[in-house]
C-alpha cells in the first residue's frame, strides 16, 4: 500500500497503459485484479484498511475493471462512465490462479502484455485530485530488468514524456 502526491498536470495521451510502460516497455510481470481509477477525489488522505471486497464503480469513478470471468479469457468487461474501451496487447488474460476477489484476476507475463483504454476522458487527469487503486500479485521481475516489479499504470504518450503520469512497483 503506497500513496504519491503531485504537483504538475497529469495525462496528456489519448489512451491509459495497465501493465506497461506507454505500450513500449517495462512490462508487469504478476497479477492485477479490481483496477479503479477515480477522477475529481483523492480517495485516501492518510492511514485506511484495504478493500475485503471488490472495489464499487461508486461516484465520480471513472472505470473499474473487476477481471472477473473464465479461465484464459481474453474479455475485460469494465464498469464506465465513460464508455472507454479496453485493448488486450501480447498474451495478457484472466487467470483463475491467482485472485482476491470475485472469480480471476488479469495475468501479466513481463513479455509483452498489457491492456489499453482508449478513453481520453479516463486516462487524462489534468490538475485535479485522482485516484488509481489495485491489488497486484508480483510473480518476478519483468525481461530486462533486474529489481524492477513493472508498470501498473500510464498515461504518457511515450516512455520519456515528461506529460502524463506512470505508476510502478519496484520490485526490492
Amino acid at each position: 500500500v503506497a500513496t504519491t502526491s503531485f504537483n504538475s498536470t497529469l495525462g496528456g495521451g489519448s489512451s491509459g497503459y495497465i501493465g506497461s510502460e506507454t505500450g513500449q516497455g517495462a512490462y508487469f510481470n504478476g497479477y492485477m485484479q479490481d483496477v479503479r481509477i477515480t477522477r475529481g477525489i483523492c480517495r485516501y488522505v492518510g492511514l485506511f484498511t484495504p478493500p475485503t471486497s471488490e472495489l464499487s464503480p461508486s461516484a465520480p469513478t471513472s472505470l473499474v475493471l473487476h477481471m472477473d470471468g473464465t479461465d484464459n479469457s481474453t474479455t475485460f468487461t469494465g464498469s464506465s462512465a465513460t464508455n472507454a474501451t479496453v485493448t488486450v496487447a501480447g498474451n495478457a488474460k484472466l487467470s483463475t490462479a491467482q485472485k482476491m476477489f470475485g472469480t480471476a484476476s488479469a495475468s501479466f507475463d513481463g513479455s509483452g502484455d498489457y491492456l489499453t483504454i482508449d478513453s481520453q476522458s479516463v486516462a487524462t487527469f489534468g490538475t485535479s485530485d485522482f485516484t488509481i487503486e489495485c491489488w497486484v500479485y508480483l510473480t518476478g521481475a519483468p525481461g530486462g530488468y533486474s529489481d524492477f516489479g513493472g508498470t501498473i499504470f500510464d498515461t504518457r504518450n511515450s516512455g520519456t514524456s515528461t506529460t502524463g503520469f506512470c505508476n510502478y512497483r519496484d520490485w526490492e
